[in-house]
């Protein structure tokens, strides 16, 4: 929760690098790449510098507090390198979450699905289903103050079955409530060659 704010802004992770090797990295790649490619590959185990690949995937926002939803749908494709067999942890977490109607201390649920796609909305009621990952609850702390977040490693093993496809977000909020967010992000951990 406390790198949400950085991770809303841009800054990537420099995950278990040597400042030394992360400058030369850094100065290598500037020679090299441009834009998001840079970011990737600085996320990347170039020859061993790092034991782990992170790839970001950034959804951003839905909705505002004109317009608050009860329920989010959102897909992304995950950065091109990405291998669902390599995968050994996915982070889900959405920050700036606001609250219609609601008052500092109370209760937030986010129930969350990961796959649905529009041929399969009707699972998204059902939370014995695959695709439902879990419940992210916190206690509201203001709006666009509050994130939260879900280990979905094990959904996402379950339900990601072709590389390179978009992973579904859905999200769907308890009864009664609406909300918005700044942003939603996934980490996803790879094993490094």
């Amino acid at each position: 929760a406390a790198s949400s704010g950085l991770q809303e802004r841009g800054v990537i992770s420099g995950l278990d690098m040597t400042p030394e090797a992360a400058l030369a990295k850094l100065m290598y790649l500037l020679t090299t790449q441009r834009g998001e490619d840079l970011q990737l590959e600085m996320q990347q185990s170039l020859r061993g510098e790092q034991s782990v690949n992170l790839y970001d995937v950034r959804y951003g926002e839905k909705g505002n507090s004109g317009q608050p939803l009860d329920k989010t749908e959102d897909q992304k494709r995950p950065p091109g390198p990405f291998q669902k067999d390599k995968l050994t942890r996915a982070v889900l977490r959405v920050s700036g979450v606001g609250l219609q109607n609601a008052k500092v201390g109370d209760p937030l649920k986010l129930r969350v699905f990961v796959g649905l796609t529009n041929e399969s909305q009707f699972t998204a009621e059902k939370p014995d289903s695959p695709e439902y990952a879990g419940e992210m609850a916190a206690t509201y702390e203001g709006d666009e103050k509050t994130t939260l977040i879900l280990d979905i490693t094990s959904t996402l093993q379950q339900v990601y079955t072709k590389d390179g496809s978009p992973i579904y977000i859905t999200l769907i909020a308890s009864p009664e409530q609406k909300f918005w967010y700044r942003g939603l992000f996934i980490s996803l951990f790879a094993k490094a060659d």
